[in-house]
């Protein structure tokens, strides 16, 4: 049967091969007899390699590299075997941190410094804890330098929800908090 629009010959269930020297080999591959075998593809099923069982051709996926244009197993053949299979690659382990002499006032260097410790897992997200001056453990909360970036101050941070950060007084204490635990 040719297709209007390309004129290409198409595959249905009457033009797919029904006699053919394959069909005794395919038949005693799967374990079947050839007439059965023979039966199924004229009604336009198809052996599934995973299943082991024949389905109808709409339930295979197209496979362009195959001669017949469908894949070797079935949409749900294939779910199952990529469930049994799928191994999540995971986050990769931050490499280690390069230490570097701290520097004061070097706020970028506090930032990366306070990143690698989120990223290698020795602080949790700031997102995950509640802020520590208002108590809110909803919205976003970010990380605040509290005693400066002075030398050794770099990974000393509290979480700020952004309001209490936004208003946190010149000397890096939040308005209105005395305060810091360590």
């Amino acid at each position: 049967m040719q297709s209007r629009k390309t004129g290409r010959t198409t595959k249905t269930p009457e033009t797919i091969r029904t006699r053919s020297p394959w069909d005794k080999i395919a038949a005693k591959r799967i374990g079947r007899s050839l007439k059965y075998y023979r039966s199924q593809i004229r009604a336009g099923k198809r052996w599934c390699s995973g299943c082991k069982a024949f389905h109808p051709a709409s339930e295979f996926p197209r496979d362009s590299t195959r001669q017949s244009g469908y894949a070797l197993s079935c949409r749900k053949a294939r779910a199952i075997r990529h469930k049994l299979t799928y191994k999540p690659k995971g986050r990769p382990k931050p490499t280690t941190f390069r230490r570097v002499p701290e520097r004061a006032g070097d706020k970028k260097q506090a930032r990366d410094r306070v990143n690698y410790l989120v990223r290698a897992g020795l602080l949790p997200r700031a997102t995950s804890v509640p802020c520590v001056q208002c108590g809110k453990n909803y919205g976003r909360r970010e990380y605040h330098h509290y005693l400066g970036y002075g030398v050794g101050c770099h990974d000393k941070v509290i979480a700020l929800c952004t309001w209490c950060h936004a208003h946190a007084d010149s000397n890096g204490q939040p308005a209105g908090y005395d305060e810091i635990p360590d």
